[in-house]
């Protein structure tokens, strides 16, 4: 039965209550697989009926009646109403009065009495989650209530890890695991990166579906644990108590069952042929096999499965290193060098107990295979053992350099420091000290050690010799992307890095690679401006946007910048194609240093759009994927969008975390707090407030903000009368637009003129700056427009021309959920006499971002722990958040949510 059918038989529960019928049902499942779940389901659509529920607890099973006492203990005024001897009987139960101990037969009377009374106001939904835990009394006192129930409008649910002697005769619903597919897709929604299919495969046939046990695998383990699945099994985090249980069953087991058992997890593709193999090879007989099956650890199929992976790693993890080595050695020897070399080269190097060149050379070959089937984390897996089995010491270097490469790019920064301080342990020929310092320099920057990191990036870009000058020319790329990160006008950092690549460009002649433009067009925007670099980064996005997605450029190293430029050219199309690749490719390989800043950017360009829910969805991903690997989260982006939110209460919190986090280096981007406290302060009305931080944003002169921040200055500084400041903006825009007429730049300079000028030659600019942003995506630029020009048309006494561009700005914010700017549209249209606005704005209560992704996925059928594992977030946390849609809402049932949801949210994928 499928969880499409277990909801079905769910509903007949509750059509049959609501028809005024009785109704009992136990649903049994080993641990893990989704009673809960089901149960929780179950409430959340009987939002109609009255819901008591209780949950077994361990420590209250020896306790009569305290499950009887959660669902009724309560109800003294109805316990009043029985007769005497049930009431009497159920009082004492309860501890309310003295006396000897009740009779169970008429303590279930009393409850079968008052699940009639309740049921005669409203149909009643018993639920007794636990039911294992829950105390011997209260199960049989239920199970007489559920089969004496005749005409009450009531259901009584059991949920249950085992049949029980007291459930006969009762309907029964047995969960199994989810489809092998759902298996795939949860499994794949909490791994920190790319696993490899085949083991992706054992894993979901091992865990039968079972959605706890499939979490139980991935919890704790990290891209470098799992290496895509190359050093699965031993990966696998187990509590001491659980390996202390597996191991007390092994020692149980003769010799040759227990290497046949260490065998068989060892190899983690499950494959017959294989095993059996290997098995000869090592001499276990058949009768190994005996022993090792009446384990109930291992089944022998079509497929070799362990009871779970649990099961798998405790095997793996008990045997000695020797043990270990002779399998492996053993598994190598039958595996197919054509069809596997991979897991061949990893099985032989786990064989190895000395240096290894022939073994060493394969596992390098095959670092790129591993790749693409398990992410970087599986190639800098390979390439470290590589080195470890390397005797020359030059060769050891180069691969270990190789190693720290790849685990950086896969988010393991001090893992990568490791391997670099291992290399770094005997004197490094010049090439090999520049890759060391690059790397640093690369990992100094990420962890927001600005100076550091270019200092190093400099002086290796100096070290690489002639010929290494590719890679000293991309050194030099990166040292000049890390100057902009967090640097004010006129930082000496820009200068110092100018200086020291001057001669690298030079010597680069006409650039017509990607590096070679982008390297020159940072040099000439440091040096000459803006303006004059505009032709070079121009050609280089040009490319980018063309170019396969291949280099390594759009995922690693630059990545920021490459999107940053688009945002400067104002090239909507090249930000929007770019943003979608780097998400894809970091995705794809595993990169997660790179993705957490893909996310952010792509979060970023959503806001733009004004995909609020979009954008919320994106943070919370990348939030997730900070925690999995470099453990350093960056609010900059959410603190914007919480300030377009118009979150009074949340995004001055944010704004002072993400200070704070600039302050203790642990973040960058703090220009970001300045522009969020300027776009909540010119929505609330605070224009001095609105002004001052939009000045202190755009003084950074930050690629990705300065074109964004200068709208929040132009309205700020046309309310507060600080012509000079708007004067400047006009110029800079008027800059802008003659070096890059794109319609955006347009938009806002005939903006700044609008507010120059209070003639009626005003109203020209002012609905040329509408028109110009109207064939851009910037929904919340457009209905700014409109907003200041409604402004303008009140206070020029024409109210009924006013009404009609605050309507459509008023709209325009409220959709999109700009509660901030949605309230000043609202303002400006009451004063022109409007009082419409005032239901509007009490008819949509907004959603957060994650309260709308969840609502979608609840929507799609979705169960809480399902959720939960998508979004990294707890059942209980679900829960919490889909009470507060439903009060938003103001709907009582996950039924209801299609109906209900508004468009923006209903539009999430899922």
């Amino acid at each position: 039965m499928g969880r499409d059918d277990e909801c079905r038989v769910l509903d007949d529960v509750l059509e049959a209550v609501r028809a005024g019928e009785s109704r009992a049902l136990v649903v049994h499942g080993e641990p893990g697989i989704g009673k809960s779940a089901l149960l929780q389901a179950l409430v959340n659509k009987a939002g109609d009926l009255r819901i008591l529920a209780t949950v077994g607890m361990p420590s209250e099973a020896e306790l009569p009646y305290a499950g009887l006492h959660q669902l009724f203990g309560t109800m003294t005024d109805r316990i009043d109403r029985l007769p005497v001897p049930q009431r009497n009987a159920l009082r004492v139960a309860f501890g309310l009065q003295e006396g000897d101990s009740p009779d169970r037969y008429v303590v279930s009377l009393g409850v079968l009495g008052l699940l009639a009374d309740l049921s005669r106001e409203c149909p009643v939904l018993c639920v007794v989650d636990d039911e294992q835990w829950m105390d011997r009394e209260t199960v049989l006192t239920l199970t007489f209530v559920a089969r004496r129930m005749k005409s009450e409008a009531a259901a009584v649910v059991f949920a249950s890890r085992e049949g029980r002697e007291e459930f006969q005769g009762l309907p029964t619903l047995v969960l199994t695991g989810i489809s092998a597919r759902h298996a795939r897709e949860l499994l794949d929604s909490v791994m920190a990166g790319p696993l490899d299919p085949s083991v992706r495969r054992q894993i979901v046939t091992e865990t039968h579906g079972n959605p706890l046990a499939l979490l139980d695998v991935a919890r704790g383990v990290g891209p470098a644990e799992l290496a895509g699945g190359f050093r699965f099994p031993g990966a696998v985090p187990l509590s001491p108590q659980v390996e202390r249980g597996y191991r007390q069953r092994l020692d149980a087991l003769p010799p040759a069952a227990r290497q046949f058992l260490l065998l068989a997890a060892a190899d983690p593709v499950g494959d017959p042929t294989t095993l059996w193999s290997a098995a000869d090879r090592l001499g276990l007989e058949l009768s190994a096999v005996t022993p090792a099956l009446a384990s109930g650890l291992i089944s022998l199929g079509a497929r070799v499965e362990f009871r779970d992976p649990l099961a798998r790693s405790a095997v793996y993890r008990a045997a000695g290193l020797v043990a270990r080595r002779e399998v492996h050695e053993a598994l190598a020897a039958v595996t197919d060098p054509s069809s596997d070399p991979d897991r061949r080269a990893w099985h032989r190097a786990h064989a190895a107990d000395s240096p290894d060149e022939d073994t060493a050379v394969e596992l390098e070959q095959s670092a790129g295979h591993a790749r693409a089937r398990g992410g970087l984390a599986a190639a800098a897996a390979f390439l470290e053992r590589a080195a470890e089995l390397t005797a020359d010491p030059s060769t050891r270097t180069r691969r270990l350099i190789a190693a720290a490469e790849a685990t950086r790019d896969a988010g393991g920064h001090e893992a990568a420091l490791f391997l670099l301080d291992t290399a770094s342990m005997r004197p490094l020929a010049d090439e090999q000290a520049a890759r060391v310092m690059r790397i640093r320099g690369i990992i100094a920057i990420e962890q927001h050690r600005r100076a550091d990191g270019v200092e190093l990036l400099l002086g290796a870009a100096a070290r690489f010799g002639p010929d290494h000058a590719e890679e000293a020319r991309a050194t030099a790329l990166e040292a000049l992307a890390g100057t902009f990160w967090d640097a004010r006008q006129n930082d000496p950092l820009f200068a110092k890095a100018a200086a020291s690549v001057a001669d690298i460009v030079r010597r680069s002649g006409d650039p017509s690679t990607f590096t070679d433009l982008l390297l020159e067009g940072l040099y000439v925007r440091i040096v000459d401006g803006f303006v004059a670099a505009v032709p070079l980064l121009r050609r280089a996005v040009d490319l980018l946007v063309t170019a396969a997605p291949t280099d390594r450029w759009p995922v690693f190293g630059v990545n920021r910048l490459l999107l940053m430029l688009a945002e400067e050219l104002w090239d909507e199309e090249a930000m929007g194609v770019l943003a979608t690749r780097q998400v894809v490719v970091c995705r794809r390989d595993g990169a997660l240093a790179a993705l957490q800043q893909a996310l952010n950017y792509s979060a970023f360009h959503r806001m733009h759009e004004g995909d609020f829910l979009a954008a919320g969805a994106l943070i919370e991903e990348s939030l997730a994927v900070a925690a999995v690997s470099t453990g350093r989260t960056n609010r900059h982006v959410e603190v914007v969008l919480s300030a377009w939110r118009g979150d009074e209460i949340r995004t001055p919190k944010l704004s002072a975390e993400v200070r704070q986090q600039v302050l203790d280096g642990r973040a960058t981007f703090g220009f970001c707090a300045d522009y969020a406290d300027a776009v909540l302060s010119n929505a609330l009305g605070r224009f001095d407030v609105a002004l001052e931080a939009g000045k202190r944003a755009f003084d950074s002169d930050q690629r990705i903000v300065a074109s964004m921040v200068v709208s929040e200055i132009i309205d700020a500084a046309s309310r507060t009368g600080d012509l000079n400041e708007l004067r400047s903006i006009r110029d800079w825009l008027a800059e802008r637009v003659a070096a890059t007429p794109r319609a955006w730049n347009f938009g806002l300079h005939e903006r700044c003129l609008a507010l120059l000028r209070d003639d009626d030659r005003a109203e020209d600019h002012y609905l040329e700056s509408i028109a110009q942003l109207s064939t851009t995506r910037g929904q919340l630029e457009i209905a700014r427009s409109q907003l200041l020009f409604g402004e303008w048309l009140r206070r020029k006494g024409r109210r009924g021309d006013a009404r009609r561009y605050l309507r459509k700005a008023h709209q325009t914010f409220h959709a999109l959920g700009s509660v901030g700017f949605a309230g000043r549209a609202a303002r400006e249209l009451q004063a022109t006499g409007d009082v419409t606005t005032r239901a509007a704005e009490r008819r949509h209560p907004s959603l957060t971002a994650q309260e709308a992704q969840i609502a979608a996925l609840a929507s799609a059928g979705l169960t809480n722990p399902e959720i939960g594992a998508r979004l990294f977030i707890s059942r209980r946390t679900v829960q919490y958040h889909l009470r507060k849609v439903f009060m938003k809402l103001d709907i009582t049932s996950r039924a209801q949510l299609t109906q209900a949801l508004p468009p923006e949210a209903a539009a999430l994928p899922v």
